[in-house]
């Protein structure tokens, strides 16, 4: 950074040229500071789901299994608060411990948030049930002409093009069909 113009260097070509003739402050190299990181500080509300791989489910096939309930769990839960895809972000990330489990985070992506998130974790609200049964819907779980692993219509978009090798519809419903009448304290 140029503290004398306040421009942006990004390159040692770009330092050089700027202190012998670039700079219309007239900066010399003292001017230059390097090394500056930049960073922000957010405040969004998020949750976490780790859950151990249901025994019905191979080892080989786990990180098919926690893909595709990320993205069922994403999609039940825009579905039943009504939000855009840009409002809710996903990914997954080793579980705490040895086990090899994985944990799902999902996050609003605003500042703040929408409150949403906030509202599923609330026990006398009961939308993580909700969302649940959505995610269920979108799956095409009571549809016997649904898709045979993923589609468009249920997980696949634009956004996990990368994921969609992975997603098995199959593997998740079990899952999801077990915590409906999970209760949340």
């Amino acid at each position: 950074l140029c503290t004398e113009c306040n421009r942006w260097l990004t390159s040692y070509n770009q330092i050089e040229n700027h202190v012998d003739d670039g700079c219309y402050a007239n900066a010399d190299a003292d001017a230059i500071r390097e090394g500056i990181e930049l960073y922000t500080e957010g405040g969004h509300d998020t949750v976490t789901v780790t859950t151990p791989l249901p025994g019905q489910v191979d080892d080989n096939r786990s990180e098919s299994f926690f893909h595709t309930l990320k993205e069922a769990l994403y999609q039940g839960i825009l579905v039943e608060f009504d939000l855009d895809e840009q409002e809710l972000s996903t990914f997954i990330k080793p579980a705490p411990g040895d086990h090899g489990d994985l944990t799902i985070v999902i996050h609003e992506t605003s500042e703040g948030g929408a409150g949403a998130l906030h509202d599923l974790t609330d026990p006398t609200k009961n939308r993580f049930a909700r969302a649940v049964r959505e995610a269920l819907d979108v799956l095409h779980a009571n549809d016997p002409d649904g898709c045979e692993r993923a589609c468009y219509e249920c997980l696949m978009s634009y956004y996990n093009q990368r994921e969609h090798p992975l997603f098995d519809r199959e593997l998740v419903m079990p899952w999801l069909r077990g915590t409906q009448s999970l209760t949340l304290n």
